[in-house]
């Protein structure tokens, strides 16, 4: 009985590992559904028209970014941080710029203080944000997550969707997501594709932007795919920011003639030692003519799916 006893002990501990195991891949097989669909309501909501895209200036009012100026500035129709530019990087985020706290800034991550940042976008007007929130939501958070209920009078009868009238079904609403928009950093992108990548969260906390959002300019490349972070203190824990196994996170940088964006999963991590960490990511070798590396540490993120799309740019001249 003793030995049996430490048996099923660890046949029970297998149980739990197991139900963690499976929460995990749920998580991912939604995911999944959920950046497909992002990719579907790009094309067919022409979201990828700059022209519709708004954002906020340095003083808060709001500016849409597609400003052509032919006579003197031909070919760099993009107005980003008050220059026109042919190449840029941008995030699709009206849920963040939105927010209702207020807190999110047009710089992602919120409230960068320096210029090497991406700047967060809104494809709907930005007039009036409580409208932009209610119609964003519906675009941008998912309803994959479905919500069942017993059948009251069967029990023995499988669970339905639950309705909230008419043919809408309930959700949970914990997915959501945002596009990072950007072009190659050394040629101009008005004829070709753009790099689209799709970023699922799994309640993403838009209370406040600094704790969820956070970076460290502070790194140092020490190898292909080796990085060491100098980390930052996480204003909710009031401890390290540190990253762990299977996360996502952004580099950026200077390159060229412009700025370079790039998703990485982290594939290892030591243990963080003095506000530092060792970490191996997973994706594109970083060139190591790359001035200025910054890390964007955000936090929430599920999966990043990566894809080649094409700006629905509006008739020349520009």
């Amino acid at each position: 009985m003793f030995v049996l006893l430490f048996g099923l002990l660890g046949v029970a501990s297998l149980i739990v590992a197991g139900r963690h195991e499976v929460q995990i891949a749920e998580k991912l097989d939604t995911a999944g559904m959920v950046g497909r669909a992002a990719f579907r309501d790009l094309e067919i909501r022409e979201l990828l028209d700059p022209s519709t895209w708004e954002t906020f200036d340095e003083s808060g009012n709001v500016v849409r970014i597609w400003q052509p100026d032919p006579a003197n500035h031909p070919g760099r129709p993009f107005l980003i941080k008050g220059v026109h530019v042919d190449r840029f990087g941008v995030v699709l985020d009206p849920l963040g710029l939105a927010a209702p706290a207020g807190t999110f800034s047009r710089s992602f991550p919120a409230n960068a203080s320096t210029s090497l940042y991406l700047l967060r976008i809104s494809p709907f007007p930005m007039a009036d944000p409580q409208t932009t929130y209610r119609v964003a939501e519906l675009i941008f958070r998912s309803s994959q997550d479905l919500v069942f209920v017993s059948n009251p009078v069967d029990r023995e009868l499988p669970p339905a969707p639950q309705m909230l009238g008419g043919a809408r079904r309930a959700s949970l609403g914990n997915y959501s997501w945002i596009a990072t928009l950007k072009t190659a950093p050394t040629d101009s992108p008005l004829h070709t594709q753009i790099t689209c990548s799709i970023v699922v969260y799994y309640k993403r906390d838009l209370s406040s932007s600094q704790a969820a959002e956070g970076r460290s300019t502070n790194v140092t490349v020490r190898g292909t795919g080796e990085f060491q972070l100098g980390l930052p203190v996480h204003p909710v824990t009031n401890r390290a920011w540190s990253v762990s196994p299977g996360q996502w996170l952004m580099l950026s940088g200077s390159l060229g003639a412009g700025n370079h964006f790039q998703w990485y999963q982290v594939l290892m991590a030591s243990q963080p030692e003095n506000m530092s960490q060792l970490v191996t990511l997973a994706g594109p070798d970083w060139s190591p003519t790359t001035t200025n590396t910054t890390v964007y540490l955000i936090d929430n993120i599920v999966t990043v799916y990566e894809k080649h799309l094409n700006l629905k740019l509006p008739p020349e001249p520009y």
